[in-house]
């Protein structure tokens, strides 16, 4: 009986520790909570803190990046505007060298051998007297010349009568004249004649009035000028003492030829027109700058829409830390008071008593108890 009252006695004893163990147990791990709780308090406060710093670097570095847009924005158009302007002014000077090059005088058109383009006889002399009244008004650069033979007129002879060879050049001159027209008359004809039977050159002094392009046409396109020379010459008295055969005209030939004086003329309007040249390529390289400069802010433009799409995806990213930060501060204030519900409220309102030995006989745990 004694040994099984120490036995009764034991197990109450150690019932009564068991009953503690388990008042014990509930508030220690409220504690354990509890710190939980303010650590992850103080985690989410520094985190708070860390994202409210970089919302205010966020916003400072916006405003920043606003200021330079807006300056940046503002010179893209000044330099644009100032480009247009001067783009405008180039076409213009363009344009008006152009246009004087195209007006400038003794431009000719060269042909495939380097020589300037001849026409033939047809609409030539339509074509020279109607460029005529607008050449008269002009300082005439050319001058019209003509070289042929008088055959079978003894050249000796000839000069040996004065008078006779007076009449003979009296006679070509006004050949010369009446086929040239225009007015022309025998002092107009400068005449330099040379054995072989007759060699005859003509200087054509054209009047103020009249081109010497005209009288080149005319002299050109003539189909009765050795007629008209024969029919003179044979017409003057005694003319046939000096020749040796029927008189006849050949190796006629025209020319127009650009005066001495007008040489210096067209040298310096070459130079100017040279100039007008590098004028043009000055202006083209200031052109191709402009180019370059256009296609430079273009890249800056670019580059400056791209700096406000990142700018955009910081803006976005802040707000989903702001949404982040608001979901973790809910969080944190409800895990502030965490409610006692279940057993543990039930453990935390018992008394320790004294019981049977039965009594001391620990049940199956549920609930959060079953978690300790």
């Amino acid at each position: 009986m004694r040994l099984e009252l120490g036995a009764a006695r034991a197990e109450l004893c150690s019932a009564d520790l068991s009953d503690v163990n388990l008042l014990d147990r509930p508030a220690e791990t409220s504690r354990l909570q509890a710190d939980e709780v303010d650590h992850e308090r103080e985690a989410l406060l520094a985190e708070l803190l860390a994202v409210q710093t970089e919302a205010s670097r966020s916003a400072a570095a916006e405003a920043e990046m606003a200021r330079s847009t807006a300056d940046f924005e503002a010179q893209v158009r000044w330099s644009e505007t100032q480009a247009q302007v001067e783009r405008r002014q180039l076409e213009a000077e363009l344009e008006q060298i152009r246009v004087e090059l195209a007006e400038s005088p003794g431009r000719r058109s060269p042909s495939s051998d380097g020589s300037s383009s001849v026409r033939g006889p047809a609409g030539l002399q339509a074509e020279a007297e109607e460029a005529a009244p607008k050449a008269a008004a002009k300082e005439a650069t050319h001058r019209a010349e003509l070289s042929m033979t008088v055959e079978n007129v003894d050249y000796h002879a000839l000069s040996e009568s004065p008078r006779l060879l007076a009449d003979f050049r009296s006679a070509v001159s006004g050949a010369i004249a009446s086929e040239a027209g225009h007015g022309l008359e025998e002092d107009h004809v400068e005449l330099t004649l040379s054995a072989g039977s007759v060699v005859v050159q003509a200087a054509i002094h054209a009047p103020p009035d009249v081109c010497p392009h005209a009288l080149h046409a005319a002299l050109e396109s003539s189909e009765t000028f050795h007629e008209s020379v024969v029919a003179r010459v044979t017409e003057v008295e005694g003319i046939h003492e000096v020749c040796t055969g029927d008189v006849a005209v050949s190796d006629v030939s025209v020319l127009l030829v650009l005066l001495e004086q007008a040489v210096a003329s067209l040298h310096a309007a070459e130079a100017g027109e040279a100039e007008e040249r590098e004028e043009a390529a000055e202006l083209r390289l200031r052109y191709a700058a402009l180019q370059h400069s256009e296609a430079q802010l273009a890249a800056e433009l670019v580059g400056e829409r791209q700096a406000r799409m990142e700018v955009d995806e910081v803006r976005q990213l802040q707000a989903e830390l702001q949404e982040e930060l608001y979901a973790a501060r809910s969080s944190a204030r409800a895990s502030e008071t965490p409610p006692k519900s279940g057993c543990c409220a039930r453990m935390g309102a018992r008394t320790p008593t004294r019981s049977s030995a039965r009594d001391t006989e620990t049940p199956a745990k549920s609930g959060c108890c079953a978690l300790m």
